[in-house]
């Protein structure tokens, strides 16, 4: 079946959205990326109950770095345990901007835990994102969209959802748009590395999943399945 004829009935639009997401969940534990149906974002956990985590990725404006994922808060001054950790987290969703045009969002957060994996209870996590977001101003909130975008795609122009008989591509190239707003002098941050540029094996791999076969769909799937649950 043709996509446009999906996505035309709200059913169908519903199961390509849910099989968006669920090859989303896919392809982020692969990288070992874990996904809270909580408050529905991803996250980065510890490898092993008290160990930090680190990785090494392409920053806004240099070849490469490493960055801490998932650490122990401690006190700048002793170096004492605060008694919980952070983790690089982020809301990811797929939007149906217009016909025949989809993007997929990238909106950074936080997820706490008391020791790299058991969550943090809801009432001592609220003021320590709060005033974390606080000191975010665009510049910082640009470099964590990147982090996440270059961590998905491994460094690539692209990363792929395998359907098995069929893939989606999706690009990390950023959307430019124009908008009109005060502004906040000096909160601005020239970058380079704003596209990756593609190599032979780039090229290859895109080559390898490029095929245009419709998509077909499984006619027993669940009709009251609702694609908000996942």
């Amino acid at each position: 079946m043709p996509i446009q004829q999906v996505l035309a009935g709200c059913r169908g639009h519903r199961r390509f959205v849910t099989l968006l997401n669920r090859a989303m969940y896919k392809h982020t534990a692969m990288l070992g990326v874990h996904f809270d149906p909580t408050h529905r974002r991803f996250y980065f956990p510890a490898e092993e109950a008290g160990e930090e985590r680190v990785i090494r990725y392409r920053p806004l404006n240099i070849t490469i770095a490493e960055r801490k994922v998932a650490w122990e808060a401690r006190k700048r001054s002793t170096g004492e345990s605060k008694g919980f950790w952070w983790h690089l987290a982020a809301d990811l969703r797929f939007h149906h901007m217009a016909d025949d045009q989809w993007c997929l969002s990238i909106r950074p957060e936080r997820h706490l835990t008391t020791d790299g994996l058991i969550p943090l209870p809801p009432e001592r996590v609220g003021r320590r994102v709060t005033s974390l977001k606080a000191r975010m101003f665009n510049d910082k909130y640009l470099s964590e969209v990147n982090f996440w975008r270059d961590y998905l795609a491994n460094g690539s122009p692209r990363f792929v959802l395998d359907f098995g008989s069929q893939s989606a591509i999706v690009s990390t190239e950023l959307i430019n748009f124009d908008v009109t707003w005060p502004g906040i002098p000096g909160d601005d941050l020239p970058f380079k590395n704003q596209s990756y540029k593609e190599d032979l094996f780039t090229l290859a791999g895109l080559g390898r999943v490029v095929k245009g076969e419709e998509l077909d769909w499984e006619d027993e799937e669940d009709d009251n399945y609702d694609a908000d649950s996942e």
